[in-house]
């Protein structure tokens, strides 16, 4: 029996005494809102980044005759703004849609246009109202842009005086001024690791300055002279950006 209970009693205190050992080992770590989280102490390292700027390329945009090279600058937890720049070339798609207005295909071709590389620049202001991490979350995006595609325009002249015909050019093209809202999703890649997508849709309004050659065909003679439309459209947007974080 005394054997019986040295033994319980030995086991007893060695359990409290393991128990005890274990608990030293707990720690509570309270966190406030500037500790920063590293990416050892996540499961998923990539969504715990200490990256602040990015730069990205807007792929759906190249389908629109817009090269746009972006930059991002993360403020804070919640905050971003976004520069861009870029070239443009011919919106084929714009052009189309508002053929009617713009005049730019009639006939068996085009109007003789010879269409220059033009430029672009883009601001943009995120919020992302819950915050995950550095470039990974929802957002609301207002913007600003302006884009400028220039084309030159061959027109035919005839000199009464000789009853001669030559050809003369013409500088023309559209503008836009655009401004309105996106919201979006940046995400890290499914692919690399080490890049983020940026998905987004948006709407918006379109202000178009077109400066183009005015045909004017009456009695069997054409006559050509400079014109210039505007007009506003209201516009939907969608973008599919890869960026690198730095």
């Amino acid at each position: 029996m005394k054997i019986k209970l040295s033994v319980f009693f030995f086991s007893l205190f060695f359990s409290l005494y393991a128990q005890k050992s274990n608990d030293s080992n707990i720690k509570i770590q309270v966190f406030d809102n500037n500790t920063t989280i590293n990416k050892s102490d996540k499961k998923n390292d990539a969504d715990y980044v200490d990256d602040k700027n990015y730069f990205s390329l807007n792929f759906f945009t190249i389908a629109r005759g817009n090269l746009v090279l972006n930059y991002e600058r993360i403020l804070s937890s919640k905050h971003a703004i976004v520069f861009g720049v870029g070239v443009t070339y011919r919106d084929i798609i714009f052009e189309i849609i508002n053929n009617k207005r713009l005049n730019l295909f009639y006939g068996s071709g085009e109007n003789n246009l010879v269409f220059k590389p033009g430029y672009l620049f883009e601001f943009a202001y995120k919020f992302y109202p819950k915050y995950y991490a550095n470039f990974d979350g929802i957002y609301l995006s207002p913007f600003i842009a302006f884009k400028a595609h220039f084309f030159e325009n061959e027109y035919q002249t005839y000199n009464t005086s000789n009853f001669n015909y030559g050809t003369k050019t013409y500088d023309g093209g559209y503008n836009m001024f655009e401004s309105g809202l996106k919201f979006g999703i940046v995400r890290e890649s499914l692919f690399f690791d080490e890049l983020i997508t940026d998905i987004y849709f948006g709407i918006g309004i379109r202000h178009i300055n077109y400066d183009y050659m005015k045909i004017d065909i009456s009695n069997q003679n054409t006559s050509y002279e400079p014109d210039n439309l505007s007009f506003s459209l209201l516009t939907f947007y969608g973008g599919y950006k890869i960026g690198l974080p730095f």
